[in-house]
């Protein structure tokens, strides 16, 4: 644990007693010690407790008689028992209180075990009241703090040595209910009533409430188990058991009386001191006394016991019950609350008999039931005269208890007043806040109305706008509908179309393929036919040459020739842009041109063969 931890452990103050807190202070163990380790020589006594203990198992020190009891018949120091242990003394000496039981060692002993070499108590079997705190305490043992003290005393109410340090746990199986003594038989049949496995954790969480009677009645209740028969047997056994204690110790007294001769005197002799005091027997003697010291002893305890606690504890005011008219003598608490004021509460299980040495026990025999009485008298007129020295004093201590306590009351209370005009002002604050929020809301608000507005009115001419998209959607529709059965037709017809195309281009190609033939043929004829002509030509020069020697032939020639202005040889036939039926009325006019020429040739060359010697000519000419 680190030193701030161990600061806020020791300023809590809830692990200690307030009576005790001068003498037990909380400090941090070194770097090199163990919680096995034992005190040094010349070092103050300590112990080392785990956290857990004192935070979440409130466990407070100095130890009671039944803690120290446990420890001392287990024979470990207080943090070689583990935790789970604690929690079970915890829940044991909760359970025993609201049954109005004083916890006994014995008969807790009677439910556990512990095993050895462990620092560890467990519940013997079947007999185990509580359940485990937790299934697997981890984390624990790292975690522990170191408790100084200037006296061994100073760790246990009582003075009877108690372990402080680890040491070697001698072999304990628990304590056989025939081990037990008559009084922890009686309390352990008790208990056997309750049911098994009641949750511990949850009556540990109790200790810090102010009803743990309560809930513990509750759970009982919820287990088919009547709480308040229990505390009615436990009442009626410490009736019995005190009737027997007052009974046995007559009985002692009288035999003891019988042999010591002493004793007897001492007897006769308080008797004849007190002639006026006659009382059948001494027990009415001793009743009436035990109820002085209830009705004024008990204030006395009980005052001087929070006095010494809240002066150095917190000061804790409680609204108490409405007293009667003769006030706290008067008072008579009501059974189910297990007061000291109840009408079967018994003092002597404050003080048990087994608390009394045995040589207390021989003075008070030989000291006899007379001289008893003497001192008890003695003690209660010395009480008395304590009450009124006391009495002003013990008043003006409550009232400045009370006026602390007031005073606390008020300073708390001004505090809160305090914190909550400040909380008013933040709540102001925060409502202005709130005021401009909403402010800011309702301008957005309106913002988001005209908003909407606009948005409405988009929307409407949307809408219209819709509606004469739809209707043009339609007409679009439709039309696509006629376009389609166009097209349908359209798609037909170019089907028929594409027939015919193809039937033209079969009939194209056909037409160029005779086009082709025919331009051969043509060629073959332009061939033949411009050969012929030039020979012919040729011929009616040398012709003209033979009969006219003088004409000059230079001239003339073939290509120069027109027929129409058009010449008829090779810028006729060498255009190729000429197209088939213009070549063909070319041909047929060169033809008939060529036909008319040769005729006129014919009769020219007759004309002059009538007008010579044709016969030479002839024969010049070759014909």
């Amino acid at each position: 644990m680190t030193h701030s931890e161990v600061r806020s452990l020791a300023e809590d103050g809830k692990w200690v007693c307030g009576s005790h807190a001068d003498m037990l202070k909380v400090v941090r163990y070194g770097e090199r010690e163990r919680v096995c380790h034992a005190a040094k020589e010349g070092e103050e006594p300590f112990i080392y407790m785990y956290e857990t203990m004192l935070l979440d198992l409130g466990v407070i020190l100095p130890s009671d008689f039944f803690e120290a009891d446990v420890l001392r018949g287990l024979g470990i120091a207080p943090s070689q028992l583990h935790p789970n242990g604690w929690a079970a003394i915890q829940d044991f000496k909760v359970v025993c209180l609201a049954l109005g039981m004083l916890p006994s060692a014995p008969v807790f002993l009677n439910h556990y075990t512990t095993r050895v070499g462990e620092s560890a108590s467990r519940p013997v079997s079947g007999l185990g009241l509580f359940t485990s705190y937790t299934a697997s305490y981890k984390g624990f043992k790292s975690r522990f703090v170191k408790i100084q003290a200037a006296e061994k005393s100073h760790f246990c109410i009582d003075s009877r040595p108690l372990p402080l340090y680890w040491q070697e746990p001698p072999k304990f199986k628990g304590l056989a209910r025939s081990q037990l003594p008559l009084e922890a038989k009686v309390d352990l049949q008790l208990l056997d009533n309750l049911p098994r496995g009641m949750s511990c954790r949850d009556i540990v969480s109790w200790m810090s409430s102010n009803n743990a009677t309560l809930k513990l009645k509750s759970m009982l209740k919820r287990q088919g188990v009547d709480m308040a028969e229990l505390i009615k047997k436990a009442r009626l056994t410490n009736d019995a058991r005190s009737s027997g204690q007052k009974a046995s110790s007559t009985k002692t007294t009288s035999t003891v009386a019988e042999k010591k001769s002493a004793a007897s005197l001492a007897e006769k002799d308080s008797a004849k001191r007190c002639p006026t005091r006659r009382r059948p027997s001494g027990r009415p003697t001793l009743s009436r006394l035990r109820r002085r010291l209830l009705r004024r002893g008990r204030l006395l305890f009980l005052l001087l016991h929070l006095c010494l606690r809240n002066l150095k504890g917190k000061v804790v005011v409680t609204a108490g019950p409405g007293l009667p008219l003769g006030g706290l003598p008067c008072y008579v608490a009501p059974p189910s609350v297990g007061s000291m004021w109840g009408p079967g509460f018994d003092m002597r299980s404050l003080l048990p008999i087994s608390r009394i040495p045995p040589h207390d026990r021989g003075l008070l025999v030989s000291a006899g039931a007379a001289g008893s009485i003497d001192m008890m008298t003695a003690y209660m007129a010395c009480s008395l005269a304590t009450l009124e020295t006391w009495r002003g004093m013990l008043c003006k201590a409550e009232q400045i208890v009370a006026k602390e306590a007031i005073t606390k009351e008020l300073e708390k209370a001004q505090k809160a007043k305090a914190e909550s005009l400040a909380e008013v002002q933040k709540m102001k604050e925060a409502s202005q806040k709130a005021n401009a929020e909403i402010e800011d809301l309702k301008a957005k608000l309106a913002a988001a109305q005209t908003e909407s507005t606009l948005l409405k009115t988009k929307v409407s001419s949307s809408e219209a706008e819709m509606v004469l998209l739809k209707s043009a959607l339609a007409e679009s529709q439709s039309r696509v509908v006629e376009v389609e059965s166009i097209l349908a037709s359209d798609k037909e017809a170019l089907k028929a179309a594409e027939a015919k195309t193809a039937s033209a281009e079969s009939e194209a190609s056909k037409l160029k393929e005779e086009n082709a033939e025919l331009a051969e043929r043509v060629a073959c004829l332009e061939g033949a036919i411009v050969d012929q002509h030039e020979d012919g030509f040729n011929k009616a020069l040398r012709q003209i040459a033979l009969l006219a020697l003088d004409f000059d032939l230079s001239p003339y020639d073939m290509t120069k020739e027109k027929a129409g202005g058009i010449f008829c040889i090779n810028q006729v036939w060498d255009d190729g842009s000429l197209d088939f039926t213009l070549k063909e009325e070319m041909e047929i006019t060169l033809r008939d041109t060529m036909a008319s020429r040769l005729d006129a040739w014919v009769e020219w060359f007759n004309g002059v063969n009538t007008e010579g010697d044709g016969t030479n000519i002839k024969g010049h000419n070759g014909f």
